[in-house]
């Protein structure tokens, strides 16, 4: 599991993953506004913040390392 946290809850700004929407609906916010991403695979992402009109505020690459299909314990 890989949280991810914002100082301010989405409004003017949403999350994006490898370039796609993420924890766009309320269910996928916890009470304390972050959102958890179990990865699939291993490899580079990108995660974005994005303001309504599109632009990037905030960027960051990363790498999950691991065997493919592994699961995992927490």
């Amino acid at each position: 599991r890989i949280p991810f946290e914002a100082t301010s809850k989405p409004g003017d700004w949403s999350w994006f993953l490898d370039g796609v929407p993420y924890g766009q609906t309320q269910d996928s916010v916890n009470s304390a506004g972050t959102v958890d991403w179990f990865p699939k695979k291993p490899g580079r992402h990108r995660l974005e913040i994005r303001a309504r009109a599109g632009n990037t505020i905030d960027q960051v690459e990363f790498t999950v390392r691991g065997q493919e299909n592994a699961s995992a314990t927490y």
